[in-house]
């Protein structure tokens, strides 16, 4: 059981599902839902990955409000009438898959399953898409961040929302990201895994504290293994966990994770690595692996939705290119993020 090598992944990140992009923004059905899935179902794909929307849910969750909600029209947007617009059509076809029993993360696994996929979660870590205080928009904040400046990194080091990305030095931090992450293994009982996205975003502390400050990330990694562990026991099943990390051994290490021991000690079923945003067609899948030791643990490797521009897309020719190339260095399979245009 579980003991599939070669993958292909398909990450959804929930958006074009939740506002109903494909089929032109009419109310949010579970038929649309299933059809969503079934446009990669029956392809190579062998797994369906959902995000759970990192600190702002697409599900009721003790930990904050479901996307979009507005709390009954108390919180608004101000003159920012096309994001409001965007986070209200998603919570109201929230409500709508609601009505019909179900969310965005249920429905689309259990098709994923029925369909014959591997079913995950993917858990952004430290999602910085909600973190823009010039936006003025407390509709698109989470409270837990917005109640917790003190939590912030104040390190603008790395650009766009970085310094307000909530800092895991604070235990206060990781215990919450543990208590959502444990919510959502309780909660989605057809999962095969979890995969823990720290490419989204790679900021966790400030600048050039990554690796004194790795310890706290290794121990965050072994708390959620323990729970990943006691859930698998008492489903009867492996629940597998997997990561998705920066392209070298060095960068992750600098970033605060120190993947060779998160190996070592048996934490983590299998490696994808990823850039942020943009696509890279030349990942050093091979250098990655030898810096581990080549031991046996499967590595894959993002192709991402961007070009060398924001938004551009990479060509046909171009994605297959680049699936051959980590395939060639010994990749086990190919992580398609965001890939939905």
């Amino acid at each position: 059981e579980n003991e599939i090598k070669h993958r292909l992944i398909h990450n959804n990140d929930g958006t074009d599902a939740l506002g109903n992009l494909w089929f032109h923004q009419r109310p949010l059905s579970l038929n649309d839902v299933n059809a969503y899935v079934d446009m990669v179902s029956n392809s190579q794909v062998t797994t369906f990955m959902m995000c759970t929307g990192s600190d702002f849910f697409y599900y009721r969750s003790k930990y904050g409000r479901v996307i979009g909600d507005d709390n009954d029209g108390e919180l608004n947007c101000g003159d920012d009438s096309i994001t409001a617009r965007n986070l209200k059509r998603y919570y109201e076809n929230h409500l709508n898959l609601e009505k019909e029993g179900t969310d965005i993360i249920s429905a689309s696994l259990n098709r994923a399953k029925s369909n014959g996929m591997e079913a995950f979660i993917t858990y952004r870590m430290n999602d910085l898409h909600f973190n823009d205080t010039s936006a003025g928009c407390p509709i698109m904040y989470s409270d837990f961040w917005y109640n917790h400046p003190e939590y912030w990194t104040n390190d603008d080091t790395p650009g766009w929302n970085g310094s307000r990305a909530l800092d895991f030095a604070h235990q206060e931090v990781r215990d919450h990201k543990l208590a959502i992450i444990s919510e959502q293994l309780e909660k989605y009982d057809m999962i095969d895994g979890i995969d823990l996205d720290f490419m989204r975003f790679i900021v966790y502390f400030k600048n050039g504290e990554g690796r004194k400050n790795a310890p706290l990330m290794t121990k965050l990694v072994k708390d959620i293994k323990a729970k990943v562990d006691e859930i698998s026991e008492e489903r009867g099943h492996k629940i597998l966990l997997s990561v998705r990390v920066p392209i070298t051994v060095k960068d992750c290490l600098d970033k605060g994770l120190d993947i060779n021991e998160w190996i070592q000690l048996g934490l983590i079923d299998f490696v994808s690595l990823g850039v942020h945003w943009r696509g890279n067609p030349s990942i050093p899948v091979d250098k990655f692996k030898k810096d581990l030791g080549n031991n046996n643990i499967p590595i894959y490797a993002t192709i991402d939705d961007g070009g060398y521009n924001p938004r551009e897309t990479f060509s046909h020719g171009m994605i297959r290119g680049m699936a051959s190339h980590i395939l060639a260095q010994g990749g086990d399979g190919i992580y398609l993020f965001n890939q939905y245009y």
